[in-house]
Order: structure tokens, then sequence, then C-alpha cells
């Protein structure tokens, strides 16, 4: 720093100068001003915390921060709309039946399904008719041993007393299991049931005629069948001669 009245140089810091004693501070040649400290920047609040919702999402903070969280409805914010739309649709019908007491939708019995059932009656029907068909050829041999022998009437005898034993004890066994529970062994074994189409049990004469007419099914080579998998309620031909259907019974009934 030079002195402005002797034009001696002396430090920056000194306050007068050392040849003339003159002050130094206050000129324009003084020690420079330190600089005004900047102003401290206030510190930005933390963002608010958005409120926790479903499958681990977060609300963005600008809409958690507008809504009060004692007010807000997190499923409806956080699950899309069709979502939603999705499990009213599927709970709202599940709650009204529970509180009006409607029935679930009937389920029916289908082609396989009662395809195996009819094989295992089936293989019991045989076996009792081989019983009774196997008396009525003993009985057809000792008459005719009792005769002379055995002859083509003896035969014709044997063979018809078979089928009658076989359609007998079919029919005994369809028209009696049905009539009673609904079932027979065979169906009771796969969960299915026999009622009729507009509600309600099966009579045993309904169950006879529902046997009857599953002879008229089988003989058009099967199609009357075929019908179990093509129509609506799974009706074969039977069924809609006899006004019936087969119902699979809900899962966990006993």
């Amino acid at each position: 720093m030079r002195c402005p009245k002797c034009g001696f140089t002396t430090f920056p810091h000194a306050a007068t100068c050392k040849r003339c004693g003159r002050p130094l501070r206050g000129t324009g040649t003084g020690p420079r001003s330190e600089a005004a400290p900047a102003p401290e920047q206030a510190p930005s609040p933390p963002p608010p915390a958005s409120a926790p919702s479903w499958w681990g999402t977060r609300l963005p903070p600008d809409v958690a921060g507008q809504l009060d969280p004692e007010t807000l409805d997190l499923e409806a914010l956080s699950l899309p709309q069709t979502i939603l739309e999705a499990r009213a649709g599927t709970e709202e019908p599940a709650a009204a039946d529970a509180a009006t007491g409607a029935s679930p939708a009937p389920r029916y019995g289908g082609f396989w399904l009662r395809g195996m059932a009819a094989l295992v009656d089936a293989v019991l029907v045989g076996g009792l008719a081989l019983l009774v068909g196997v008396g009525a050829v003993v009985a057809a041999a000792r008459g005719g041993a009792l005769a002379g022998g055995l002859d083509a009437a003896t035969d014709l005898v044997a063979g018809t007393g078979i089928l009658l034993a076989v359609a007998g004890v079919s029919l005994a066994y369809h028209a009696l299991f049905t009539g009673a529970w609904g079932q027979t062994p065979g169906k009771m074994l796969f969960g299915l049931t026999v009622a009729r189409a507009g509600g309600g049990p099966v009579a045993y004469g309904e169950a006879a005629w529902r046997w009857a007419t599953s002879w008229v099914a089988l003989g058009l080579f099967g199609i009357g069948l075929l019908l179990i998998a093509l129509t609506p309620r799974k009706q074969g031909l039977h069924d809609l001669l006899a006004d019936t259907v087969v119902l699979r019974e809900p899962p966990g009934s006993s």
C-alpha cells in the first residue's frame, strides 16, 4: 500500500504510514473489506412420507402430501381401477349369495366322469347277473337231463333265462339305487347324483323309465350317449326323455 501523502510504500494491513504517520484506513487504496458471508439457505423440508399400499407400491409425494392419512382410501388409490372392478365382480356376487342364502350354480357330470361311473356299475351288474344266470342255466340243464337230454329248446330256455336275468338285475339295480338315493354305487364313487331337471329327487318309476330309455340311447350307435358331451346341461338322450340331469356334488360335501 502507498501513502497518498509522502508516497511511502508500507504493508497493506498498516493503519498509518510508517514515515509520515498519515492514517491509511478510509482511503481508496486501503485494505479491501471482507466479503459479506452468503446468506444461509433454509434446509428443504423432507418429502412427505407416502402412505403404504398394496404390493409394496408407494403413492407419489405430491399426492400423499395432499391427502389426510386418517381419511385416505389406500385400496382405491393404490390398486388400478381394472383390478378393483375385477375384485368387485368376484366378491360382490359371493357376498350377495351369502346374504340372500342363494345356492351356487349347479355343476353337471360330464361324459368321461359318467362313463367311468357306468363302467363300475356294469361290473357290479354283470357279477350279480352272472349269479342269477348260472342258476337259470343249471335249472334248464336239470330239466333237460330229466327229460332225456339237452336239446335246442332247452338251450333257448337257458339263453333266454340269462338275458332276462341280466335285464332284471340291471333294472332292479338302477331303479332301486337311483330311486332311493339318487345314486348307483358307481355314481356314489365319483360324486354324481341323478335329479329331476326341474329340481328334486327322482322317483322309482322315473328311475325305471330312465333305465329303459338308456338302452334306446345306446342302441342308436351310441349317438344318444354322445349328447352328454354336446348339450349345455350334459344330458344324454335318456336324460332328455326322462327329464333328468346328473349333478356333481360340490367339493367337500359328504
